[in-house]
C-alpha cells in the first residue's frame, strides 16, 4: 500500500519542508514528512517483536540455571 501524501507550495515556503506541512490522506491533521510516510501499525508490530527477542537471552538462562540444579 503506498501513502497518499499531499502539500502546498504556500505551507513548504512558510514553514519549511521539515515541518508539520504534509498530509496523508485518512489521517486528520498537518504532519512531517517522516510521520506522514511512517506506519504506526508496523512499527508497533516491530516494538513487539524487539521486545520479544530481549527476553529470549534471559529465558534461556533460565532455562540453563534449571538444568544445572537437576
Amino acid at each position: 500500500m503506498l501513502p497518499i501524501v499531499v502539500t502546498g507550495m504556500k505551507h513548504l515556503k512558510e514553514h519549511g519542508p521539515a515541518e508539520a506541512v504534509f498530509r496523508r490522506f485518512g489521517r486528520p491533521h498537518d504532519q512531517t514528512l517522516l510521520d506522514t510516510i511512517g506506519n504506526p501499525r508496523r512499527e508497533a508490530a516491530d516494538a513487539c517483536q524487539q521486545a520479544e527477542y530481549a527476553t529470549r537471552p534471559r529465558e534461556h538462562q533460565e532455562l540453563l540455571r534449571r538444568a544445572a540444579e537437576e
